[in-house]
């Protein structure tokens, strides 16, 4: 860096002050403008996008299995990331609507963002987690800690073939009540509204299995359940691996659903670009005939043009940097202030999201018209007719 040019553009600036602040204040404006224009889409579209994966959990597919474990090519797979499980082992009675008792591993809990309303997981064998709307069903309050008497029904078929239930009661203690979120619209699957832990529902299942083989009722095996979860952008390699291993899964439909993945249009992006450079190309269309005026001042005693090109490059990186950095600080406000008072009533949680390599580019194009605009004014600059003038 050339100090002596650095400081002539610094003295330069600190000479006429109005204009100075004026251009960096209407840079400023402009950037947190095209910010704002830019992150309310993707902020809204993420903030959607978050919701639905609260409510319908944000695992991508799910499919059952005959088999004790997940098969190892599922495991080994790089477009898989997560692979939880849901067990049923039987349908609970009393309640509105079918709903099963089963369990939910900790993958599940996560990828399933099972929201626990109050209370915990069970940890205990006499602990019991259920759904709100099951809890209500079966006439209990939101209380935790309560004792809970839970029907349960289990599923088998007799020696003539014929389909019956082997009727069980127990009691648990009301650990949390929650919203499990596993809902797969449309589908014919058993999903647990009630959850304890694993060795509770095997050993309650073993008490069945023994208490019905007089009758000879055979009760069914519990039902596998396997949730899985596609690594970032690999959704189509997901679905290849599944056609290629014969195994058909049903999509989350209702969190991944078509068209809401991405926003950003080729044009409704070159539409924002266009706006911001035309509004900073009209600002200095106006400042040209100063600016002008200068450098023909500077002409005249002795700076070259390669010098007075370096000169407008440092004074454009003073004044577009910081008012890139301010600009996209308060954008991100507005954009907050925006979104929190458009979604005033709304449950879903607010997700601020700026799309830095959109800002960056636009940041690098809005810099280039800033220079080349007041580059055009050295080119056209005639100290003899610009002083005289």
């Amino acid at each position: 860096m050339n100090q002596e040019l650095w400081n002539l553009t610094i003295l330069g600036m600190k000479g006429r002050k109005k204009i100075t602040v004026l251009i960096f204040t209407v840079l400023l404006l402009s950037f947190a403008f095209a910010v704002v224009t830019l992150s309310v889409t993707s902020s809204m579209e993420r903030t959607n996008r978050e919701y639905r994966f609260d409510t319908y959990g944000e695992w991508y597919g799910a499919f059952s299995l005959a088999e004790e474990e997940a098969p190892d090519w599922l495991k080994q797979e790089e477009s898989i990331s997560a692979v939880g499980c849901a067990e049923t082992y039987a349908l609970l009675s009393g309640t509105d609507e079918k709903a099963y008792l089963g369990t939910v591993d900790e993958i599940l809990q996560k990828t399933g963002r099972l929201a626990l309303l109050e209370g915990h997981m069970p940890e205990q064998e006499d602990e019991i987690a259920l759904e709100a709307d099951i809890l209500s069903s079966l006439g209990y309050d939101y209380v935790i800690g309560q004792k809970i008497v839970i029907g349960e029904a289990y599923e088998g078929s007799t020696a003539d073939g014929e389909t019956d239930c082997g009727m069980f009661s127990r009691i648990f203690t009301l650990s949390c009540w929650m919203a499990l979120n596993l809902w797969l619209s449309g589908q014919d699957i058993s999903l647990p509204g009630a959850v304890i832990t694993k060795k509770a529902a095997e050993q309650v299942y073993e008490k069945a299995v023994k208490e019905r083989a007089d009758p000879g009722l055979t009760l069914n095996n519990p039902q596998k359940l396997y949730f899985f979860t596609t690594a970032p952008g690999m959704e189509q390699q997901a679905e290849k691996a599944f056609e290629r291993h014969n195994q058909k899964f049903m999509e989350n439909k209702a969190a991944y659903q078509t068209g809401a993945a991405e926003s950003y249009h080729f044009f409704y992006t070159c539409l924002i670009f266009a706006v911001t450079i035309l509004a900073v190309l009209c600002i200095y269309m106006i400042y040209l005939q100063k600016q002008t005026r200068q450098i023909a001042l500077f002409r005249t005693i002795g700076i070259t043009r390669r010098q007075l090109c370096v000169m407008l490059f440092y004074e454009t990186v003073c004044l577009s940097v910081p008012a890139m950095l301010l600009g996209s600080l308060l954008g991100g406000v507005f954009t907050w202030g925006l979104l929190k008072a458009f979604m005033k009533t709304s449950l879903a949680r607010i997700c601020l999201d700026i799309p830095m390599k959109m800002l960056m580019l636009m940041g690098v194009a809005w810099m280039l018209c800033v220079f080349v605009t007041r580059l055009k004014g050295l080119v056209e600059c005639n100290p003899d007719k610009n002083l005289t003038s």
